[in-house]
């Protein structure tokens, strides 16, 4: 069900900035303005802890990772005496 709803309002999220004129910038494409610059600073500032959440994620899973093989390599050892 929740996948009929997402498909159906995908269209629907698209479309509303052209069907329902508000204060929402319009993109470029369609001929309106552009974003006002304190959107863009803050869109930069922000920026800045998602890539250093993905880069300390990726650190994280990364070392999981290794802890398994580790693991994995003892069960082996302990399996082959």
């Amino acid at each position: 069900m929740l996948s009929v709803f997402a498909f159906v309002d995908v269209p629907i999220v698209f479309f509303s900035i052209k069907w329902w004129r508000t204060q929402h910038p319009q993109p470029v494409v369609w001929g309106g303005g552009s974003m006002d610059p304190e959107y863009w600073k803050m869109l930069f500032v922000n920026w800045v802890p998602l890539i250093l959440i993905a880069a300390m994620l990726t650190l994280i899973r990364l070392r999981q990772e290794e802890n398994q093989r580790e693991i994995d390599a003892a069960r082996r050892w302990a399996h082959a005496l």
